[in-house]
Parts: C-alpha cells; structure tokens; sequence
C-alpha cells in the first residue's frame, strides 16, 4: 500500500484527541477558533471520500480546488489524495481566459468550490461543463451539492487507493498571462520525498505547535502529527495582516514553530519590537519565497529569546532546496548582501543536487556538463535535481522543454530560472532572474547586485532594477525607487537630491545606471506580496 495520505490514518490512531487543525474566525472583536482533532479529521476524511465516490469519482479523475485556507480545503484535499483522484488547483488571480484553458486541459469531472467561486460559472462555460459542482460555504444557488450534506451522508470508514509513486496527486497551474498555462505536477512519490526532506532539516517533531502561513507546511504538520494553528490573515495579502492579532494566537497557543513569506513577518517584527513584545515561545521561524533582507532577520532575532529564524529558498517545483540560519547571516553574510554580493540561502540540502549553469534564454539540449557548467564563482543559473524536484508540466511539453532537461544519466534537471552563484564556502547566493537581468552594452547587471545597496538609504522603502530597450546600448539600466516618505508635497522637493545620493552611490559601486525614477507603488507578486513583479515594471517605464 502506498499513498501519501496513508498517514493521516496511522497518527488518527496514535493521537486521536490531539487538535490537528485550529482555524480563527474574527467575530467583531473575539476571536474564536473552529478545530479538529486527528480523529475526527480522519473519519470527516473518509465521510468525504465515500460520498464523493458515490457521486463517480474514481481514481485517476481530476478535480479542480477553488476553496481558500480553511479546514474545508484540508479536508477536501486529503479526501481527493486518498481516493487517487488528482486535485487541481489554480491561482484565484488568474484571468477568466486562463482558468478556461485549465480546465480545458485537465478536462475536471468535478469542480470544488467556495461560493464565488461558482460565480465564475455564470462566464466560464468550460467550467459549467464540469459535471460535478460541489459548493464549500455559502448557498447553492446554481444547483451545486452541498459539502456539508456530503459530510452527514458519508460512511466513516473508507479503504485508501493504492497508488504508485509516479501517480499524480496535485497539479497546479500558475499565473500566466498567454499560451498553454503551465500546471506543476506533483505525484505522491514527490510529496512523500518533499514530506520526509522538510521534516529532516526543518526539525519538526509531534510536540511542536506550527503556526503555518504557507499551505505546503500543513501537509507537512498533518503528516507529523503537529498542531497547525492558522494565523487570522488574508492568504491572499500576506502583507495586509494585522499583526496585533497573530501575535495574540502565537501567546495564546504557546506557537513553537512558523513559516511564512517575508513580507507576513515583517510586520509582526515591527509590531512586537515597537510594543517590546518577545515570543518566547518560538524556538523556529522559516521564511522565504521571496529575498530575505538582513534587516527582517535581525528583527526576527531580537524579539526571538529562545528562538532562530531561518532563511528557507525553494519554489512550487523544489521545496526546499537550500537554507541558512540567522546566526551566520547576521555574522557573516548580512553585510555583503547589504553591499551588493547578492543573497545568501545557505548550502544545499543534502537531498537535493544543485549546480550552476551558464545563463541562456533558449532551451538546453544535453551533451555533457563540461560544455554546460559554470565554474565556480562566476553567475549562473541554478538548476537543481532530486527526488522532491518537480519533473514536468501537465500536458504541456512546451513548458517542459524550456525548463527541464536530461542528462547522460537519465536525471531529469529543473531550470529555477534564478541567476546566483557559489561561494568558496559552498553556500549559494541568489542574483535575481536570468528573465529579470539587464544586459547593458554587452554586461550583464542584476538586481540584487545594486538593490540591496540602495535599500540602504535612510529615503529608501524598496528599489527595483529593470532594463529597458535602448537603440544603442540594448538596454538602459533603470532603478525605480519607493521612498518611505508617503507626502507627495514633501517627497517631490527631496527627490533631486535623493537622485544625486543614488548616483553617487552607484558610480562608487561602478554599477552604471542610466535612469533614476520615483514612484508611489512597486508591484509584487499576490502570492507572497513580497516578489517584485519587474515585468509590470518595464512595461509602465518602456512606454
């Protein structure tokens, strides 16, 4: 018997009373928390699966999940995992357009749902042709079934599907904006690898009680048999959290552990070092997603007595590929990162092979690694294989060719897309991404070699690096900066000379820069709210 959701059943037996998921729901000013035990969360499990077998799903059959954190999705997602069927998510941003090509190519037997999501119904006809529509919370105005009515139906004793390892478990489909949309296929082998990694280097144990902004990290707790206690927060705006709230959950819960997108914990380290608050508590917090600025790190460190942060750098396709801890960022990377060196993730897990190739936009056509390689020291880009690395797209082999590739002894490599390097101590430094460099008269510049620098003026909120198409030169470098100061009327006077200090600062780092602009807003990405979303940049500025 394999199958990744197998566990759930042997820690309902070991623990059948322990709380596996502790869900708040704000109700004017209380806060109140719906929970499940491991039993009751393995026998709501097998109520799920049974019925949603008796309305014709079987193994193999896809499912898209438009269902928001909450014990409903787990519930959903662990049922669909055991009974072999291929749970389908899709970014909630994406447009109307995309998410019918999704559905279009994983061709669903069911959709699965909180009510709005339905409302999508009423546009999308490839979604109206999904023949099972399940509806989580809110009415079922347009015919759906209800989950809840699924929950009372159901038997609670339901016998997992065996699987094989190369058997799909999720697929899901990323923003983009044209062409085939790009669905990173997890099978159960690679989350039962990615499971086993995280908890081998994360520490995790049964007496830890996880506070988990990331959804990856509740699987993981699940399959540990850890407490996960959902911080009050819109998944969606990470960075609009209030952080006077998780704070209170973190005390009230005793929290040991937390992971979280940097731009989730900044603002709960400004809040506890403006109220001198420590989390004692806390003996780990793992960030990512995005680069970690030493500045968060040494926040994280001073209201953390008992605890470490750590940097965690990974992505959909490789979760995790590398860490470091906050011990040796602040005693012995946080200043060249400050100076322009790049971002340092620490050394590769031993699970995982990461090497560095040279950088190149096309597709790579294996012959050997000496033609391909970069020595060390030099930029490149990072390409990295393992057993809990994703190897290929759903029905999209286009995606799969510009972004995996075999090598002579039949391993198949994921292209991060992010440029960095290694050190001579082994510990990989992010760049930026080989789509976001600037080639400037042939010199290749990149954003964590001058954004890093510049974020350092005391004027500064964040700047971003992009280029923009120039006759002569190919590019011109272009630096657009935030400043902290929101007061448009005592900003503007100041920007000629913040401008020079940028310029002065840039020819002291021989870094040529060709244009300086200032602006209210720098886009980021809606997952994390933390990622620069540089493309939206170049278009603003190209016009």
């Amino acid at each position: 018997m394999f199958n990744v959701a197998q566990k759930l059943s042997e820690l309902a037996q070991r623990y059948p009373d322990k709380d596996a998921l502790v869900f708040p729901e704000l109700h004017g000013r209380t806060l109140t928390y719906q929970t499940l035990n491991f039993s009751k969360l393995a026998m709501n499990v097998n109520r799920l699966a049974n019925a949603f077998h008796s309305l014709g799903l079987a193994k193999g059959d896809r499912v898209v999940v438009m269902v928001p954190i909450s014990i409903e999705l787990y519930l959903v997602l662990i049922a669909l995992l055991k009974m072999g069927v291929i749970a389908v998510f899709i970014d909630p941003w994406v447009g109307r357009e995309q998410m019918a090509r999704c559905c279009q190519l994983t061709e669903p037997k069911a959709f699965i749902g909180v009510f709005k999501a339905h409302l999508l119904r009423l546009f999308s006809p490839a979604i109206r042709q999904i023949p099972i529509q399940i509806v989580t919370r809110g009415p079922a105005l347009l015919g759906e079934t209800k989950l809840e009515n699924l929950l009372r139906a159901g038997i609670s004793e339901f016998e997992t599907v065996s699987v094989s390892e190369e058997d799909p478990a999720l697929i899901t489909f990323t923003t983009g904006s044209t062409g085939i949309p790009k669905g990173a296929q997890r099978t159960h082998g690679f989350l039962m690898a990615q499971h086993e990694v995280l908890s081998a280097h994360l520490g995790f144990s049964p007496s830890d009680i996880d506070l988990p902004s990331l959804p990856v990290f509740v699987l993981n707790n699940l399959a540990n048999g850890i407490t996960s206690v959902f911080p009050l927060m819109n998944p969606l705006k990470p960075s609009e959290t209030n952080p006077a709230w998780v704070v209170h959950q973190i005390k009230e819960f005793k929290v040991t552990t937390s992971a979280g997108s940097p731009a989730f914990f900044w603002p709960i380290a400004q809040y506890c070092l403006a109220h001198n608050i420590k989390l004692e508590s806390i003996r780990a917090i793992f960030t990512g997603g995005a680069p970690v600025r030493p500045e968060l790190i040494e926040a994280l460190t001073e209201i953390l007595p008992n605890g470490t942060a750590h940097v965690v750098y990974g992505s959909t396709e490789a979760e995790p590929i590398s860490m470091i801890n906050a011990q040796d960022i602040l005693n012995e990377t946080a200043q060249l990162i400050k100076e322009g060196q790049g971002n340092c993730v620490g050394k590769p897990v031993e699970e995982i092979d990461v090497r560095i190739i040279k950088i190149s936009d096309a597709p790579i056509n294996f012959t050997n690694w000496e033609s391909l390689s970069q020595p060390a020291g030099p930029i490149g880009e990072i390409v990295v294989t393992g057993l809990h690395v994703n190897k290929t797209y759903y029905k999209n082999p286009e995606a799969v060719r510009e972004n995996k590739f075999q090598d002579d002894q039949g391993r198949i490599w994921h292209r991060t897309g992010d440029t960095g390097y290694f050190d001579a101590k082994g510990r990989l430094w992010l760049m930026g991404r080989v789509k976001n460099r600037v080639i400037r008269a042939g010199q290749e510049l990149h954003s964590l070699q001058i954004e890093p620098v510049v974020d350092q003026l005391d004027f500064v909120e964040r700047s971003a690096l992009i280029g923009v198409p120039d006759a002569k030169l190919g590019e011109r470098a272009v630096l657009i900066v935030k400043a902290k100061e929101k007061n448009f009327f005592k900003r503007f006077p100041s920007e000629r000379t913040w401008r020079k200090q940028i310029e002065t600062l840039c020819q002291q780092k021989n870094f040529p820069m060709d244009e300086i602009h200032f602006c209210k807003k720098i886009p980021v990405d809606p997952r994390h709210n933390a990622k620069i979303e540089y493309s939206k940049l170049r278009q603003w500025y190209s016009a």
